[in-house]
């Protein structure tokens, strides 16, 4: 009979040592982009984006079932980022204050405060604005609060006391959808932060 080899941890393992230069190594200080929380909420997306390009090409990753965790993970966190660089732009540009309770928004996870804020900046910027637009991306932002409002809903399976999550998430998920629908969105907020950024 065959030995099965599991990989163990092992006595020289590094797990953020330098290796040899290739496609694989990463530049963590490469002009110093990374510092940036609009450069890793484009690395969250398109993350998200690769898991379920690979699922829909059928490349053999598994069940997707599984996958709908991590991938609604990285596009809500992905958006999570996009809003806080957002507010952060509407304090620099003085349009809104960074009082205690925007310091305490900024520290946590809820995408709705998030929203409310991010859009009364963007409507000082353009008031101007199609009303559709931000009533969509609302709804989107929305529908992502209301199945993670803490930002641990799509990391656990419990929280701390063991209640379950996702009680009231639908059965059935079309990944490919969601990655539409989030790549939408994704665009929307990275525009506007552009845009802020040049403001």
């Amino acid at each position: 009979m065959d030995e099965i080899s599991i990989p163990w941890p092992e006595k020289n393992d590094a797990p953020f040592k330098q290796g040899a230069y290739g496609p694989a190594q990463a530049h963590l200080d490469l002009l110093g982009t990374f510092t940036e929380d609009s450069i890793i909420a484009e690395a969250f997306k398109e993350a998200a984006d690769r898991i379920v390009d690979n699922l829909e090409s059928g490349n053999n990753l598994g069940y997707p079932d599984k996958f709908f965790f991590p991938v609604a993970y990285l596009y809500r966190h992905s958006f999570e980022l996009g809003l806080k660089c957002i507010v952060r732009d509407g304090i620099n540009l003085e349009i809104i204050i960074e009082d205690e309770s925007v310091k305490n928004m900024l520290d946590a996870h809820n995408l709705h405060k998030l929203w409310n804020k991010a859009r009364c900046i963007l409507k000082k910027v353009w008031p101007d604005t199609d009303k559709d637009t931000f009533t969509n991306a609302e709804r989107v932002i929305l529908q992502f609060h209301k199945l993670d409002s803490s930002g641990q809903a799509f990391r656990y399976a419990t929280d701390v006391e063991g209640n379950p999550h996702l009680e009231n998430a639908p059965k059935l998920v079309d990944l490919v959808n969601l990655k539409k629908v989030a790549s939408n969105l994704y665009s929307f907020l990275d525009s506007c932060s552009h845009g802020l950024s040049n403001a």
